[in-house]
């Protein structure tokens, strides 16, 4: 059977190519654009023509496409339609109509441009809907995006090739720099699910171990009852969270908040903690460190 197909279809591109008139127009000039459909059989049972100015190849194909889609509407494969333009060795469209059951198909289409506008990435296929095609262009889009930020992707469908997504390819976000930890991440919130209760610390897990550069933040010391009272505080890192080591002082009164930092650390760490030593209690809490 696929040998019968191949046959009939070889031989309707034959007997388009020997019925087709071809001859070469200067511009301004009228040209002869034909439309021409074999059946499941193999026989020429559709023959069209009209006459544009040279150079009006999309009228043409817009003029007989849809006689193309009625046609396989009608007629199953191996059946086939074709559209040609005098001069031309190729037809500007040749086309295939789907098997029983199957959805006709459309051209969809993919290119993307540099900041300059010229062409870098073109690709083609086919789809059944304006959905599909959309959808079967994403990775094609993301691989783009990654690699050519700055560059405009665009995407068409049908036979006269509507544009049906265009967009600009955003620069990639910064990576990450910084954390950013409040009070309710500290290891010491769980015991009264709140800042405040008698926490002689407040202690962060980064999740892993970074190159930290800097931390800065806030704290309220407490109680409120020690209103005024003189703190020296220690920030401290670890990479085990039992060995500590100081980076740093804080200077907090009682009873108020304290904005502190940013002390350099330059040196690895995964957890980095505010610590009373006994004086006073960490009542609130928030850190930025920087890696």
């Amino acid at each position: 059977m696929h040998g019968y197909k191949r046959f009939v279809f070889l031989a309707f591109a034959f007997v388009l190519s020997v019925m087709v008139h071809s001859r070469t127009a200067s511009a301004g000039q009228q040209v002869t654009c034909e439309f021409l459909a074999a059946d499941e059989n193999g026989n020429i049972v559709q023959q069209q023509t009209a006459m544009f100015l040279s150079g009006e190849m999309d009228k043409c194909k817009n003029k007989w496409v849809p006689s193309g889609v009625a046609f396989c509407n009608a007629h199953p494969l191996p059946a086939a339609w074709q559209i040609k333009w005098a001069g031309t060795a190729m037809p500007l469209v040749q086309k295939q109509c789907p098997a029983p059951g199957q959805p006709q198909k459309y051209p969809c289409g993919f290119n993307v441009t540099d900041v300059f506008g010229q062409v870098t990435y073109q690709n083609n296929g086919e789809t059944a809907t304006e959905a599909e095609c959309l959808a079967a262009w994403n990775t094609a889009i993301a691989n783009t995006c990654a690699s050519q930020p700055g560059s405009t992707h665009n995407t068409f469908f049908d036979w006269n090739n509507r544009l049906i997504r265009t967009a600009k390819c955003t620069p990639p976000p910064p990576a990450q720099t910084s954390i950013v930890k409040p009070c309710a991440q500290a290891q010491e919130y769980a015991k009264y699910s709140r800042c405040w209760g008698w926490h002689i610390a407040h202690t962060y897990d980064l999740g892993k171990s970074y190159a930290i550069k800097t931390v800065k933040g806030t704290v309220y010391a407490g109680p409120s009852e020690a209103k005024g009272a003189a703190y020296s505080w220690q920030l401290r890192i670890s990479t085990d969270g039992t060995n500590w080591t100081s980076v740093g002082t804080i200077s907090a009164t009682g009873a108020t908040t304290k904005s502190f930092g940013p002390v350099n650390v330059n040196q690895s760490a995964r957890y980095v903690q505010i610590f009373t030593n006994n004086s006073g209690y960490v009542d609130n809490s928030e850190i930025t460190v920087t890696y």
